[in-house]
């Protein structure tokens, strides 16, 4: 056996150990991340297929399926705020957006929104999270929830400023 072919063995000889030994909540965690890796590969198939059908609208809310992700990242199907503006929307397979999440609103980089946050009714409410914006590809994007109102996009473009620390 070659010194690679033996170091390469070493490596995946501890990564199993490790497995092992993870305990219950990592194993469900593991669990959750090979199930995102098979939907991952439905996603890429949906992009290649379908994305560049799918429309979005700076300012529209949509559901989006952000997958299994690290630490304090979201995680899951939810609903996320498009960012992006509505050239790049247009003509790019991603798009720009942040997260809604049913916690409080508790930092300056938070918008919270209730039924009046929106141009037309919705029972959506829930916190922008501007501190976790990302890309994505616009294959992730599951059905449109609504579109916010001007005043409440204000207050987001101004949470957004405070996230990346631009100064007006």
């Amino acid at each position: 056996m070659t010194y690679i072919a033996s170091q390469e063995l070493y490596g995946f000889v501890e990564k199993f150990n490790l497995l092992l030994n993870i305990e219950q909540e990592d194993k469900q965690k593991l669990k959750n991340v090979l199930h995102w890796a098979e939907e991952m590969v439905e996603l890429s198939v949906k992009e290649r297929l379908v994305a560049r059908n799918i429309s979005p609208k700076r300012g529209e809310v949509w559901t989006c399926q952000l997958g299994e992700n690290v630490g304090s990242e979201m995680n899951k199907v939810r609903p996320v705020l498009i960012l992006q503006n509505n050239v790049g929307n247009e003509y790019s397979l991603t798009t720009v957006v942040a997260p809604i999440t049913s916690k409080e609103e508790r930092q300056p980089t938070h918008v919270a929104l209730s039924a009046f946050s929106f141009e037309t009714e919705t029972d959506l409410s829930g916190v922008v999270a501007t501190e976790q914006i990302r890309v994505i590809s616009k294959a992730r994007l599951g059905k449109r929830i609504g579109k916010l109102s001007e005043e409440t996009m204000k207050k987001v473009e101004d949470a957004v400023l405070i996230s990346l620390g631009i100064e007006r």
